[in-house]
């Protein structure tokens, strides 16, 4: 309290509480009193005011990423609870997702039903989950099987993947390129479901996808006009 303006047993809308000091403390394995907080710099203060509750979330790298879900998982297993981890709530978007496909597996719920379908599969079957926190499947590809159905599916995957190669877009390294990160994205991401990546998405596809790709019959005819003929040069 004597060196910072947020007294350490309060809380704020930025989640601080006595709990984010101690857990800040044992990650950097300082003692949990006087002679811990004592060891803090302003910089660390300053980041335990703003609700940073471990000392390794706030640098780059694959450790903090890392830290962050090791300490998520402890929580879920202590409670049960995939709230406020973001982790852990994508496989309960996933999870609903495959349940209301698995009402309808042919045809999908339909794109006008597939959120209240979700809805009803957060309350009757995920109720743990809060309800502020509740989304849509975070994956494209489990959310067309739930909206459209396998058939639904199987179509977005021949029109995505499969039918650039009548119009040789695959030819082009950077279609392939863009075709693999929207395809990965869409792993964790409901990548067509939001303007943003409507708009990367579609922008980059096409713009690809028929970049160099002149039609052969051009080429023959520009060919045939640029051939001299020794005949009639003769």
């Amino acid at each position: 309290n004597k060196i910072s303006n947020i007294k350490y047993d309060s809380s704020s809308e930025n989640g601080i509480s006595k709990e984010t000091l101690i857990r800040y403390l044992n990650s950097l394995h300082y003692p949990k009193d006087s002679v811990g907080v004592n060891l803090l710099n302003k910089e660390q203060i300053e980041e335990i005011e703003s609700g940073i509750a471990n000392a390794n979330y706030n640098k780059f790298g694959l450790y903090s990423r890392i830290s962050s879900i090791l300490f998520s998982y402890e929580l879920y297993k202590k409670t049960g609870n995939p709230s406020n981890s973001t982790v852990f709530q994508r496989i309960y978007y996933w999870k609903a997702g495959l349940n209301v496909w698995k009402d309808n597996l042919i045809f999908g719920a339909g794109t006008g039903d597939i959120i209240y379908e979700l809805n009803d599969v957060y309350d009757n079957k995920f109720p743990v989950l809060k309800k502020e926190l509740r989304a849509s499947t975070h994956n494209q590809y489990i959310f067309y099987l739930a909206q459209l159905g396998i058939f639904g599916l199987l179509i977005f995957i021949y029109g995505f993947f499969i039918s650039p190669k009548f119009i040789n877009g695959y030819k082009n390294v950077y279609f392939k390129y863009i075709v693999i990160i929207i395809g990965i994205s869409m792993l964790s991401e409901d990548t067509l479901g939001t303007q943003a990546g409507v708009t990367f998405s579609m922008f980059f596809y096409f713009l690809f996808a028929y970049h160099n790709n002149t039609p052969l019959s051009l080429n023959h005819s520009n060919n045939t006009d640029n051939t001299v003929n020794p005949e009639k040069q003769q």
